[in-house]
C-alpha cells in the first residue's frame, strides 16, 4: 500500500504513477493520529523525510503552541462527554424507574464523589462548546491568524472555568 519513493533527490515518473505521494500523505496523517493518541505506530516512517536534510522528521521535537493544545483537549473532551453521558444517563434511568429509584438516584447525586464527576462533566462540557464555536468561527476565517488563535484558545479556558464556577455554585 505505501510505495517508496526510488529517489530522495528527484523522482522519476515512475514515482508519480506508483502512488508514491499519496502514500507519503498518508503515511503522514497516519503518524500525525499516532501521535496525537501516543502510539507506538511507524507507518511509514521512512517516507517522513525533511526534503532539504533528508533526515526523518519527529514531531515530538517541536513543542506545540496553546491554540494546537487546546484543539487536541477539544477532541479528548467530545470522548470523555461520550463515556460520560452513560454516568448521566444511568442517574436518569434510576430517577425514572420508580419512586424509590428516584430516592435512590438523590442519594447517590448527594454524594460528593458523584457531585464531583458532575462537576467535571459540566467542566469538559462548557469547553467542548465552547471551543466548537470557536471552530465554527475558524470555518467562516473569523481567528485565522496566529495571535487571533492564541488570543481565542485563552477565552475558551478563561470563560471555562468561569462558568463552570458559576453552575458549580449554582448547583450547590
Amino acid at each position: 500500500m505505501y510505495a517508496l519513493c526510488t529517489s530522495a533527490t528527484r523522482p522519476r515518473q515512475a514515482d508519480y504513477l506508483s502512488g508514491c505521494y499519496t502514500a507519503q500523505s498518508q503515511g503522514r496523517v497516519l503518524n500525525m493520529l499516532a501521535w496525537v493518541f501516543g502510539l507506538e505506530l511507524r507507518v511509514g516512517y521512512d517516507i517522513m523525510k525533511d526534503a532539504q536534510t533528508g533526515r526523518p522528521i519527529n514531531l515530538t521535537l517541536f513543542p506545540q503552541p496553546f491554540p494546537a493544545i487546546v484543539s487536541i483537549s477539544h477532541r479528548i473532551t467530545g470522548g470523555v462527554l461520550f463515556v460520560g453521558v452513560a454516568f448521566c444517563l444511568y442517574a436518569l434511568d434510576l430517577a425514572l424507574s420508580s419512586p424509590a429509584g428516584f430516592d435512590e438516584a438523590r442519594v447517590l447525586i448527594a454524594q460528593p464523589f458523584s457531585r464531583l464527576i458532575f462537576l467535571g462533566l459540566i467542566f469538559v462540557l462548557v469547553f467542548h462548546v465552547l471551543a466548537g464555536i470557536k471552530h465554527l468561527l475558524l470555518d467562516f476565517h473569523m481567528g485565522d491568524s496566529y495571535e487571533a488563535a492564541r488570543i481565542g484558545a485563552s477565552v475558551i479556558v478563561v470563560g471555562t472555568v468561569i462558568i463552570t464556577g458559576l453552575l458549580g455554585v449554582a448547583l450547590w
